[in-house]
């Protein structure tokens, strides 16, 4: 029997060992798959999706989450709360927890470097940086965020250095030590996210949030240069802009002889339109994987049952396949290795539902009976799915045992 058990051991171990593939080198830790903002999560693997757990912790402040845990390496989660908490869980353990300012909280996505530097925004435009161990590095309050009601996207960080926007119309870069780099002003507003490729290239998108009007993307260089931008007439962009490196794709609504219609459009690095693709249904997110797929959700909000459609184009804008669920779906598409993933509502149930790469719905896993959480997912680099708590601080992940995540059978 001890035999055996040293057997055991050891071959644990091998497959550990064989099962670490060398990754691209961290550059540093964004929401949304990325700088690019694509949900791709191919290079962590297949999502696990046996079940859900929950997982709560002490931290002395019991409320949920406004906004997505920024993921780390190892297991390490930066969390904040309603109450205006920030702290570091690692698995199921609480590494260090500080109290912001009175009355501040975040508002907008973390954002991290790669040395596990932590850059959040709060609600008075205030960027804080803390370091991995939970110690305040340094505070820096931007002259045009100084005035109350801004609206402040998810933080994005590059190689070198933290780029932030706000409406209206302000992008700027400050270096990892707090000092401002450059500044970019535009005129209209900014959406929750924005993008960048991998040499620091920024899309962002300049709407009037006014249908029928003509809203602007703006590519701008990573010292903070306007390449170009391109305007669209009677045309409303939806959400911020993805990137898959050479194309940069987004989703709007356009006016033709007082009728409302959709689209996705896809723009080279140039600004040149590459394709459009006209929609039927009302478009709601866009993703991008490494597998030269595009996935597109869509909601027909219609009378009677609600459908939600995900489909599947190449990078030329020619459709694959498509899917659809009797469900609204929340998510943008989460692509992983062999599998996607989408969090689907529909009256009193909730669940996640997973497709393999060619559409086919393989698994559901049933999330009405845990506890209320913020239905933004994010995930670990397990991969797991995870998503924080509403109403109270925890963490819901979908995962499967750790014995039969390391056994090959």
């Amino acid at each position: 029997m001890k035999k055996l058990r040293h057997i055991f051991t050891v071959t644990i171990l091998v497959l550990l060992i064989c099962g670490c593939s060398k990754k691209e080198e961290i550059q540093g830790y964004n929401s949304q798959g990325g700088t690019n903002r694509a949900n791709s999560y191919e290079e962590y693997g297949s999502f696990y999706n046996k079940t859900f757990y929950i997982d709560k912790y002490e931290i002395g402040d019991k409320s949920g989450c406004m906004i997505p845990p920024l993921a780390l390496e190892r297991g390490r989660m930066a969390v904040t709360t309603v109450n205006g908490s920030l702290a570091m869980l690692s698995g199921q353990k609480v590494e260090w927890i500080v109290k912001l300012d009175t009355g501040k909280i975040v508002t907008a996505g973390m954002a991290g470097d790669k040395d596990q530097n932590i850059y959040l925004i709060t609600n008075d435009g205030t960027i804080s940086s803390y370091s991995t161990d939970g110690k305040l590095r340094w505070k820096y309050l931007h002259d045009s965020l100084k005035a109350q009601n801004k609206i402040y996207s998810d933080l994005l960080t590059l190689k070198d250095g933290l780029i932030v926007a706000a409406s209206p119309g302000i992008l700027f870069k400050l270096s990892f030590d707090g000092k401002k780099l450059w500044d970019y002003n535009f005129v209209q507003q900014t959406m929750k996210t924005f993008c960048a490729d991998k040499i620091g290239n920024i899309t962002i998108v300049a709407t009037l949030n006014t249908y029928g009007k003509a809203d602007t993307v703006h590519y701008v260089n990573s010292n903070g240069k306007l390449i170009w931008k391109k305007g669209f007439d009677k045309t409303r962009i939806l959400k911020g802009a993805i990137t898959t490196g050479k194309l940069i794709i987004f989703q709007a609504s356009y006016d033709i002889y007082q009728d409302k219609l959709y689209k996705i459009i896809a723009l080279d690095t140039t600004g040149t339109l590459a394709w459009e693709k006209e929609l039927t249904i009302t478009p709601r997110y866009i993703s991008a994987g490494a597998d030269s797929n595009i996935y597109f959700v869509g909601y027909n909000a219609g009378i009677g049952e609600s459908i939600s459609g995900i489909y599947c184009y190449d990078l030329k804008g020619k459709m694959r396949w498509k899917q659809y669920l009797d469900n609204t779906i929340t998510t943008p598409v989460l692509v992983g290795k062999e599998n996607l993933a989408v969090l689907g509502v529909k009256r009193n149930t909730i669940g996640m539902f997973f497709l393999d790469k060619m559409g086919n719905l393989t698994k559901t896993v049933s999330l009405s009976d845990a506890p209320a959480f913020s239905q933004v997912p994010f995930v670990l680099p397990d991969p797991v799915v995870a998503f924080a708590g509403s109403d109270e601080f925890l963490i819901l992940r979908i995962d499967d045992n750790p014995v039969d995540k390391i056994l090959p059978w």
